[in-house]
């Protein structure tokens, strides 16, 4: 039993450092009470009233939804950082 518990353990990526599992995700940080429970109220997906009032006591913004970035817009940056090094390579063979 102990073998399949140290599998388990290398599985989510928390054998060597001190770390905590909630909901078959690894989370890792300072172990301090209010860290756990910040990450512990953030694997909901409706926090329960008790989250929302923690995280106003402790001034922390409530989650934002959506707040990720587009594909188009992912693509648009990378496809402006490439033409930018291509420029700064043609400059420095200039120069």
């Amino acid at each position: 039993m102990l073998r399949a518990e140290s599998i388990q353990w290398k599985a989510y990526g928390s054998a060597y450092w001190p770390s905590i599992v909630i909901n078959e995700r690894t989370y890792r940080g300072d172990l301090v009470p209010d860290n756990v429970l910040i990450g512990l109220c953030s694997a909901f997906n409706d926090e329960p009233s008790y989250c929302s009032s923690f995280k106003e006591e402790q001034g922390i913004p409530p989650a934002l939804s959506n707040t990720g970035v587009s594909r188009n817009m992912l693509i648009l940056v990378v496809v402006f950082l490439v033409l930018l090094n291509v420029g700064i390579l043609m400059l420095y063979r200039r120069c």
